[in-house]
């Protein structure tokens, strides 16, 4: 699959979700680090990586998969976003699964 950067993603706020079990989402909102050993032991398919969703029904069953789950909702200002484009950010479109068909990108 090619990847490139999407360039209205250049302009202006992106808000993104993550969806996540509940514990994991915890870990976030209390500012803690993300951890390579924990994540790669929850990891259920696909690369290991940190994900957000530029839709909520896509996270939403992304957090389901992980019942109990949790979705954050991330804004970011139009300087986060060229900060994340300037260290290598990706939009993408989320690969379809086997059972699963998404409607916007992950990042």
């Amino acid at each position: 699959m090619q990847t490139e950067v999407i360039p209205q993603w250049s302009e202006g706020t992106l808000t993104a979700f993550h969806g996540t079990d509940i514990n994991s989402a915890h870990d976030i909102l209390r500012g803690e680090k993300l951890n390579v050993a924990k994540a790669t032991a929850k990891k259920i398919d696909g690369p290991l990586g940190f994900f957000l969703a530029t839709e909520v029904a896509d996270a939403e069953f992304f957090a389901l998969r992980r019942a109990p789950g949790g979705m954050l909702e991330f804004s970011f200002s139009p300087n986060a976003v060229q900060q994340l484009n300037a260290s290598g950010a990706i939009r993408q479109p989320i690969s379809p699964g086997k059972i699963a068909r998404f409607i916007g990108d992950e990042l």
